[in-house]
């Protein structure tokens, strides 16, 4: 689920850990599958938003590209649904016809009133899930991930257990 429009009481928030800071994208679906385990989630679609989305066609294709690449990340991290295409990299391949297919259902059934829409942007949400899907493979076949926090760097090489931590002084890396 989505946390564009959301709200929990703070004892929950607390209770589950709050969002991952390692994450750039996609610690709402970890915060919301580790809700789930404790508590009952809602959702409301008579509710509206609204949302800043990226209007420049790069733009776009960058952040479904990140999306793509911290969704990888997030399913090597925790067991949810596509974590098989984390865990078995050639099976990437099918990921977005995969996507194509649950977008297209989740389309249908949840606002079928803008199918003709949806048919007319077809391009553009297959550039999209493509972008998405070239960042989830090399995400997936990356020898190590890194995570920012603040000004400094921690490095993983995910065939060991090796770690490097880094900390930035004025554009240069000095190494731990």
């Amino acid at each position: 689920m989505a946390t564009c429009n959301f709200m929990c009481m703070k004892e929950a928030f607390k209770k589950v850990g709050g969002f991952d800071p390692s994450l750039l994208a996609g610690e709402d679906t970890l915060f919301c599958y580790l809700a789930a385990q404790n508590f009952s989630l809602y959702f409301n679609n008579s509710l509206l938003i609204s949302h800043h989305n990226r209007v420049r066609f790069t733009k776009f294709m960058n952040h479904q590209y990140n999306f793509g690449k911290y969704a990888s990340r997030l399913r090597k991290k925790v067991k949810l649904p596509g974590n098989t295409f984390a865990k078995y990299p050639f099976l990437a391949l099918f990921i977005p016809g995969v996507r194509f297919v649950r977008i297209s259902l989740r389309m249908i059934r949840w606002n079928y009133k803008m199918v003709p829409q949806f048919i007319l942007l077809t391009p553009l949400i297959l550039a999209g899930i493509f972008s998405w899907s070239w960042g989830f493979i090399q995400e997936n076949f990356q020898k190590k991930w890194c995570i920012q926090w603040k000004n400094y760097i921690q490095c993983k090489d995910l065939r060991s257990s090796k770690e490097r931590n880094f900390k930035y002084y004025e554009k240069k890396k000095i190494f731990y």
